[in-house]
C-alpha cells in the first residue's frame, strides 16, 4: 500500500508501506498536514544496477509527451529523464 497527501508535491510526503503494515520507506516534505489518500503500489520497472523506471504521459493543451525516468525506489524531483 502507498499513501500520500493530497497536493503533495512529486515524491513528497509518500508513504510505502508492506504488507504487514510496517513502513517500508518513508518520504517527508511540505503539505504534511494535508489529508492523505491510500492507494495500491505498483513496483517500477528496475534494472541489474538497482534503478527504478518509470514511463509517463505528459499533456500540455494539445501537444503530448511519452516519458521516461529512471531514480530510487520512490522517483521524484530527483529523477533523471531517459532519452
Amino acid at each position: 500500500m502507498c499513501e500520500k497527501v493530497f497536493f503533495g508535491q512529486e515524491g513528497a510526503n509518500v508513504k510505502i508501506i508492506s504488507p504487514l503494515d510496517i513502513p517500508d520507506l518513508k518520504i517527508e516534505g511540505d503539505n504534511f498536514e494535508h489529508k492523505a489518500s491510500c492507494q495500491e503500489y505498483n513496483k517500477f520497472f528496475k534494472n541489474d544496477a538497482g534503478k527504478y523506471y518509470q514511463i509517463g504521459v505528459i499533456f500540455a493543451g494539445e501537444s503530448a509527451c511519452l516519458y521516461f525516468r529512471c531514480g530510487r525506489k520512490n522517483i521524484g524531483y530527483k529523477a533523471q529523464f531517459c532519452g
